[in-house]
């Protein structure tokens, strides 16, 4: 990790990507957060936050079978509208499981500012 000027805290963020097992950013990078000085107890809080957040990616947002056939994507896209659309059930559960997310993260983003101290600058993307 580059080390920031000594009147500028390190900047990190707390933001999650498809696949990632750390949701944790510095210098603009992924980063396994094994050389910042936290909790064991918070590491597993980050990661499972990160395997909740992942399991929570529809399969679709990964089906690139269609990415180079325009018409083909289109008419896909438009039936995984629509779909959506007709299933009152299934908007609820996300619009709940997104404000759930989006609370924990900014819980982490308060514990990792803690544990890290005023050197360190955290803010959560959502």
């Amino acid at each position: 990790m580059e080390d920031a000027p000594a009147d500028e805290p390190i900047a990190v963020k707390i933001m999650n990507e498809y696949s990632v097992d750390m949701p944790l950013w510095y210098v603009d990078a992924q980063d396994d957060g094994d050389d910042l000085p936290i909790s064991d107890g918070l590491r597993r809080d980050l990661r499972a936050f990160a395997r909740r957040w992942d399991d929570t990616v529809d399969d679709d947002v990964f089906d690139d079978r269609f990415d180079r056939m325009p018409p083909v994507r289109f008419v896909v896209d438009s039936w995984r509208s629509l779909t959506w659309r007709l299933s009152p059930g299934k908007q609820q559960h996300a619009a709940s499981e997104d404000a759930a997310l989006r609370q924990t993260g900014e819980r982490l983003r308060v514990r990792l500012q803690d544990e890290l101290g005023d050197g360190y600058r955290v803010t959560y993307h959502h």
